[in-house]
């Protein structure tokens, strides 16, 4: 569902310059030096999404006027992010689950205010 959010999202925060001073605190040099061009694009992508849903408000503003061009499933997970917006974290991985996509992990600090499941604290499979 992703896929389907982050197009418009990008070109919304481009419109109203959102993640502008995060892109700019962003060593280019440095990046271009030690990762190759599309890690450094991601890298770029994560901020300004970052930048647009860790912000209750700045999610809803992206619903408001993005909201109609997304499908019901990708709206509701959109609208979630007003509720919870993003968060990120450091974390340790501890093991990889079989040959799945999932990982067990450590989260290295303090518990983020919306991590929802008390009893995973502070390891969890994601």
């Amino acid at each position: 569902m992703l896929d389907e959010i982050l197009p418009p999202a990008f070109d919304y925060a481009r419109r109203k310059r959102i993640g502008e001073a995060r892109l700019k605190e962003l060593d280019q040099s440095y990046l271009a030096e030690n990762q190759d061009e599309e890690n450094l694009d991601m890298m770029a992508g994560m901020l300004v999404a970052g930048s647009l849903f860790t912000s209750a408000k700045l999610a809803g503003a992206f619903l408001r006027s993005q909201g109609d061009e997304l499908s019901e499933e990708a709206g509701k997970m959109a609208r979630m992010w007003r509720k919870t917006p993003w968060t990120y974290m450091a974390v340790d991985i501890l093991e990889r689950i079989d040959d799945s996509p999932f990982f067990r992990m450590k989260a290295l600090g303090g518990k983020p205010k919306t991590f929802a499941a008390e009893e995973d604290w502070p390891e969890f499979t994601l």
